[in-house]
C-alpha cells in the first residue's frame, strides 16, 4: 500500500501496543536483554545509561545470535528482559520464560507481550493466550506479576482484522473484495479511535505484563554484561 494509505488506515491496536510499551517500560535501565529482537534495535526508548543486547536466531540480531530456549548468557546478567511478540513463535514458551528468569538478577524485570485474537502471522506461529492462561503461564515460570494490560475493544479488534484482510487481498490480487473491505475499513477506522474498551479481555488482540523476579534487588544498572 502507498505510505499515505498506510498512515491513514494504521490499526488502533498498534497504537495501544505502543502505549503499553511506554507505560510498562518507564523504568527501563541497566542491562537490557531483548530476546527475539529481529532487526529492530531501536524498538524501545533507552536511556543513555542502559546497555542493550539484542538476541535473535538470525544474523540480523543486534549483538547476540542464539536461541531463547537456550540463552548463551550467564545467570543473573540482566536488569531487564524483553519478550515482546516472541512467545507465540517458539515451540516451548515455558522454557523461554524459564531462561528469561535465569537471565535476570533478583529484583529484575521482564516485559512480556503475547497475542490473543490475532491471525497466524509467520511461518512459525504456534500459540495464543487468553486473559486467564497468560498470568498462569507467567506465575508457573516463577515470576511475580507487577501489572497486567489488555489491548482490547470490539472496534479495535475489527479494525485490526480488516487491516490484515486488506493486506491479504492485495497480495492475492482480489481487487473486488479489497475495494469492499477498504470501504468498510474507512468506516471502522475512526470509530476504533473512540473505542474505550481497552481492558476488555473478551475482545483482546494482545495481553501485556510487567513481571519481576522475587527476591531482594541486586541490580547494578549498566555495570554488567550479557556477553560471554
Amino acid at each position: 500500500m502507498r505510505s499515505w494509505v498506510r498512515r491513514a488506515l494504521w490499526p488502533r491496536q498498534y497504537d495501544r501496543s505502543s502505549y503499553f510499551n511506554e507505560r510498562f517500560l518507564a523504568g527501563l535501565d541497566g542491562v537490557v536483554l531483548d530476546i527475539g529482537c529481529g532487526a529492530f534495535r531501536d524498538k524501545f526508548a533507552l536511556p543513555p545509561t542502559a546497555r542493550y543486547y539484542g538476541l535473535d536466531l538470525s544474523g540480523r540480531a543486534s549483538h547476540l545470535r542464539g536461541d531463547g530456549q537456550r540463552l548463551p548468557i550467564a545467570d543473573g546478567c540482566a536488569d531487564w528482559v524483553l519478550l515482546v511478540a516472541v512467545l507465540e513463535h517458539v515451540e516451548r514458551p515455558a522454557v523461554v520464560l524459564s531462561e528469561a528468569r535465569r537471565a535476570l538478577r533478583p529484583g529484575g524485570y521482564a516485559y512480556v507481550a503475547v497475542p490473543f485474537l490475532q491471525m497466524e502471522h509467520a511461518a512459525a506461529d504456534y500459540w495464543r493466550w487468553t486473559g486467564q492462561s497468560f498470568p498462569r503461564l507467567l506465575t508457573a515460570a516463577g515470576f511475580d506479576i507487577v501489572e497486567m494490560g489488555t489491548n482490547g475493544g470490539v472496534l479495535v479488534l475489527l479494525d485490526y482484522l480488516l487491516w490484515h484482510a486488506l493486506r491479504h487481498m492485495k497480495r492475492t490480487q482480489a481487487w473486488l473484495v479489497l475495494t469492499m473491505l477498504l470501504a468498510l475499513k474507512a468506516l471502522v477506522q475512526p470509530l476504533a479511535r473512540l473505542d474505550n474498551g481497552i481492558d476488555d479481555p473478551l475482545f483482546a488482540t494482545s495481553f501485556h505484563a510487567l513481571v519481576t523476579v522475587p527476591g531482594e534487588a541486586e541490580r547494578q544498572s549498566g555495570r554488567g554484561s550479557c556477553q560471554d
